[in-house]
């Protein structure tokens, strides 16, 4: 089995006008390599207008996740408004039952 980490972040664009989203790749796992760090990155845009979060408690949606330690919600809504109007939106259902 191929195991990856992956990770998603914005970075300042070199010109300062803004920022770019970007991937990061890391196919190679070990203890000696800690997470978050090494691998490469790609950038995938730099048309992100908004990027937004929004959590399902018990029949509705909120902005914010606030709840007893280690409780999960039943699902995350992710919005990505790009540059034009452009929506990308998708809700992942990731609570126990």
């Amino acid at each position: 089995m191929e195991l990856w980490e992956l990770g998603y972040d914005f970075q300042d664009q070199p010109d300062g006008k803004g920022r770019a989203l970007v991937r990061r790749e890391k196919r190679e796992l070990s203890k000696d390599s800690p997470p978050g760090e090494g691998g490469v990155e790609y950038e995938i845009t730099d048309q992100v207008e908004s990027l937004r979060f929004r959590y399902r408690n018990g029949n509705k949606w909120v902005d914010e996740w606030e709840s007893p330690p280690n409780a999960l919600p039943a699902a995350v809504e992710i919005v990505l408004i790009m540059a034009g109007g452009k929506v990308y939106a998708t809700s992942v259902g990731i609570g126990m039952k």
